[in-house]
């Protein structure tokens, strides 16, 4: 008898219970797929790093030799060294397609290339060609491929061994282009034997180094300064190595998301959970009256009323890790797609999947363990008697007469209903401020990403080509680019390794030498239109000032390149985005050093006129409008924006099915004073209102709430993110069509809760209790 009163009243609570077991199902779904892509990105590339033996650091400079190498290998903490030569090179017959070269050893033991199709290197000329590359340009394995070196114009005729990704390329940018484009700028690995004609036998340009688990890289760093010193450039590690690091880096940008978004829907299935349990329970007290008159325990009812949970529990959590692995796939590829990995299998989080389960048990369980206690303290003679009513007092609208009596009787039958369940209210409150949250959030990150890209186009990148020029220019050549007919302005600057020392850290940054008026291309995104740089002091990127622990006005030791003095300089600005260091050209003179620009910024009224003319200049190394700049930067942000519909999918499941199960749950309780107004001569349409309207306001309420804890959202999850420095910036239409989409979502269910009133039964809704 005992569980088959449970299967009868089962059967008549499961509209109730599909709500609940709906916003588990949905907080399982977001936590285990988006948990799933953390998780699958950092054991993919983790097996990756691993099986391939990716460098730990990349240190860069300029005529290495084998003493250094030897000397490189004995500094304590380091595990293994490999020397190579980078060189660019371009396509013999196309000049737009370039490549990156690394010259390695006939043993190469780090960085190792995943071959996808073909054999290792086994001869001087052959190539290992990215497999994206090659099938954009109709390379196989067997053909030969000419490219011509870019520093000194050989032309190579090499062997395509073998198609192949690297971990270390995997997201394979050049200096002017901020996202992939594997088919224009790819990547080869050749024979140090391929270079011995044109650099000579051990002579390198960077040594990859692997070190010790444990081992303090920023000491490492530092002896490999004094080992190599004027040799050294720049030393690269691998979570600053954008080629090789942006999977993870992407990973860290969407934590926040994985942590924030599903706590909401598990306090609102709590919240659901709870109210849905408390009313059953009240609506049963006979029920348990009468089991307790038969004499079953407290235990044994308690078991009973949570077994409804323990439903919610395991349907919700089916349910709701079924689709999460394809989920995680699918953003996975979304957020990932500019990654080039081999081929890899998406797995579940098993820490998701234990911490979801218990979330999902705790929030079901507990909730109806505390909404079913009060119950099971009461007599069996007092619970099969119906409650009695709740003594009411006058709420404080009804205590100003001049108010309340100028009210209709809809509006105070309204009124006085919103009074009479606070808790109601409270939850359905909670669901839609959840639901603005989340729309606006998705609407909010969209914004902002434009925003910031809009503003870089307008106020930070004036120009309309960028060209880079080789080393060998002289003055009289880079000048003459702005005498051009058609260039109306032209803005220059010289960039450089250099290593910053402060009292306590050392950075190696890149160091910006620029014109002393900033036009074109300028640093801070909220500063005037034309910047004047300082005369007498170096302005630092904020990441760089906050690694090497300075402020405006203190002092920093610089030293560049092949130079062995320290140049002592006062920090005269810290702006926020900005990268490296800077200084004026007129600060640069004082120090006594050579101008050689290498990065030339025109303004033109011709585009193509002036490329075309720049490019044919022996000393220009290559060229880059700004549209395909921007289009770079919009890539590199798309996949921040890529959850945007789903999050606004998820606030309207959200919103649907809190309104619903409170729009049932109070029809339920108000069918009996909804008949008597059927009988009294109220119409289907006038009743209906009198129902939905609470659901308007509790929206409205809902959509004011959500608009403050949505901005701040935004601000949060913004600066989590580190590849770039984005403001909250929500467009005044974005906030309207946030509440004009939370407003469709409660009108779509007063439409599905407003076919209920046609099912009222008068007769038998006015029965009496008794």
């Amino acid at each position: 008898m005992f569980w088959k009163n449970f299967r009868r009243e089962l059967i008549f609570t499961t509209s109730r219970l599909v709500s609940v077991v709906v916003i588990a199902a949905v907080a399982v779904l977001m936590f285990v797929a988006l948990s799933g892509n953390t998780y699958n990105a950092e054991r993919i590339a983790q097996q990756y790093f691993k099986k391939q033996n990716v460098a730990d650091l990349w240190v860069t400079g300029v005529g290495f030799d084998r003493a250094d190498f030897r000397n490189v290998s004995k500094i304590d903490g380091i595990k293994d060294v490999q020397p190579r030569t980078t060189i660019d090179a371009e396509s013999r017959d196309f000049a737009n397609i370039t490549l990156a070269l690394y010259a390695v050893p006939d043993e190469m033991n780090m960085n190792i290339p995943y071959i996808v199709e073909g054999e290792t290197l086994s001869r001087s000329r052959d190539i290992m060609i990215s497999d994206e590359f090659a099938r954009a340009n109709g390379l196989s394995v067997g053909d030969f491929y000419e490219v011509k070196l870019t520093a000194t114009g050989d032309v190579l005729k090499l062997y395509v061994c073998a198609l192949v990704k690297s971990p270390e390329c995997m997201h394979h940018v050049s200096g002017t282009n901020l996202t992939p484009d594997l088919a224009s700028y790819g990547f080869g690995y050749i024979s140090e034997d391929a270079l011995a004609h044109l650099t000579g036998k051990n002579n390198y340009n960077q040594i990859c180094v692997t070190v010790t688990d444990g081992a303090d890289l920023e000491n490492i760093k530092a002896e490999l300064s004094d080992c190599l010193g004027t040799k050294l450039v720049n030393i690269l590690a691998l979570e600053d190595n954008i080629n090789a690091y942006e999977l993870l880096e992407l990973t860290n940008s969407i934590k926040t998301i994985v942590m924030v978004f599903p706590l909401i829907f598990f306090a609102v299935a709590a919240l659901i959970m709870f109210s849905t349990m408390s009313r059953l329970i009240e609506n049963a007290r006979q029920t348990i009256g009468t089991f307790k008159a038969l004499g079953y325990g407290d235990v044994q009812i308690m078991c009973y009323y949570l077994f409804y949970a323990v439903l919610v529990v395991i349907l919700g959590y089916i349910i709701g890790v079924l689709p999460a692995r394809a989920l995680s796939g699918v953003v996975l590829s979304a957020l990932f797609g500019s990654v080039d990995m081999p081929p890899h299998e998406i797995l579940y989080s098993p820490s998701a999947l234990v911490i979801s389960f218990v979330i999902t048990f705790l929030v079901c369980i507990g909730t109806a363990y505390f909404a079913a206690k009060g119950a099971l303290s009461e007599t069996p003679a007092e619970c099969m008697r119906p409650k009695p009513p709740k003594k009411t007092r006058k709420t404080l609208l009804e205590q100003i007469p001049p108010v309340w009596n100028r009210l209709g009787f809809n509006t105070k039958y309204i009124f006085r209903n919103i009074m009479r369940n606070k808790s109601k209210m409270a939850i359905c409150i909670v669901g839609i401020t959840g639901c603005m949250t989340l729309v606006l959030t998705a609407l909010g990150i969209n914004d902002s990403v434009s925003s910031f890209i809009d503003r870089t186009e307008t106020k930070l990148q004036k120009y309309d080509l960028m060209v880079t020029l080789n080393g060998t220019v002289t003055e009289a050549q880079y000048k003459h680019l702005g005498y051009l007919p058609q260039v109306e302005d032209s803005q220059y600057e010289m960039t450089m390794g250099t290593k910053i020392y402060s009292r306590n850290n050392l950075e190696t940054v890149y160091f910006r030498v620029t014109d002393d008026q900033l036009h074109l291309k300028l640093l801070d995104l909220n500063g005037p239109e034309t910047y004047d740089m300082p005369v007498d002091g170096v302005i630092l990127g904020d990441d760089t000032a906050k690694d090497l622990a300075v402020m405006p006005g203190d002092e920093v030791q610089i030293k560049f390149t092949g130079d062995n003095r320290y140049y002592p300089m006062r920090v005269g600005k810290i702006i926020r985005g900005a990268d490296g260091a800077y200084v004026s050209k007129t600060y640069w003179n004082t120090l006594g050093k050579p101008y050689t620009p290498n990065t030339a910024y025109l303004k033109t009224n011709d585009l193509e006129a002036v490329r075309n003319r720049v490019e044919d200049f022996d000393f220009v190394a290559g060229t880059e409008d700004k549209a395909a700049v921007m289009t770079s930067l919009r890539n590199q942000v798309k996949a921040i924006t890529s959850i945007v519909y789903l999050l606004i999918l998820f606030g309207g499941i959200l919103a649907f099915v809190v309104l619903y199960n409170l729009g049932i749950m109070s029809f339920f309780e108000q069918i009996r004073s909804l008949a008597t107004l059927q009988v009294l001569g109220f119409y289907d349409k006038e009743t209906k209102r009198l129902l939905l309207t609470e659901n308007i306001i509790f929206t409205a309420v809902g959509v004011i709430l959500g608009v403050p804890l949505g901005k701040a959202l935004v601000g949060a999850i913004l600066g989590s993110i580190e590849m770039v420095k984005l403001d909250v910036a929500i467009a005044v239409l974005s906030y309207f069509a946030a509440g004009a989409l939370t407003l469709v979502f409660a009108v779509l269910v007063n439409r599905v809760l407003g076919s209920k009133i046609k099912t009222i039964d008068m007769l038998g809704a006015l029965k009496s209790v008794e």
